[in-house]
């Protein structure tokens, strides 16, 4: 038996894409500290540098969308769609991990 390869979009494609889901996620406003990366046939969305999701080209034109897990994996979803309706899904259905984990400066320690 012989492996087949996985057969993704073109680097020029993948890049223009992921031009367009920044785009579209900082549209907003609210989210300029996001950025999306394309490497290896996958947009990875990245807040503050950390990889929070992962859009994978599927079947046809649209990708899948991918959220990264505590341990490592990538966990499916059941979204899928073009990088304009999957920027859509990310900023309203899962905003929240999009939010920046830039905490206000606090003290440690005890006032008393």
């Amino acid at each position: 038996m012989t492996a087949t390869k996985r057969r993704g979009r073109s680097r020029p494609v993948l890049a223009a894409d992921a031009n367009v889901l920044t785009t579209a996620i900082r549209a907003d406003g609210r989210h300029d500290h996001v950025t999306v990366r394309a490497e290896r046939g996958f947009l990875y969305v990245e807040v503050d540098e950390e990889p929070v999701a992962r859009l994978e080209p599927v079947s046809g034109n649209p990708y899948g969308l991918s959220f990264h897990h505590h341990s490592g994996r990538w966990e499916g979803t059941p979204f899928t769609g073009d990088v304009g309706r999957l920027a859509s899904v990310l900023t309203t259905e899962f905003g929240a991990y999009l939010d920046s984990y830039d905490f206000p400066p606090t003290k440690s320690g005890s006032d008393h």
